[in-house]
């Protein structure tokens, strides 16, 4: 598999967890192009508001 830097293409969907005041999020690339930087696809997230 060969990677080039550039533009990728990305649609992502996704829900998530609110813990205080931060979130964890279970998201989804449904692209899936072959230069994302989730090439599996499934991807967590984490998120903190001061």
């Amino acid at each position: 598999m060969t990677k080039s830097s550039g533009f990728v293409p990305s649609l992502q969907v996704g829900g998530g967890l609110r813990l205080g005041r931060s979130h964890i999020t279970l998201n989804y690339d449904l692209a899936q192009h072959t230069n994302s930087h989730y090439p599996r696809g499934w991807f967590l997230g984490f998120s903190t508001f001061f």
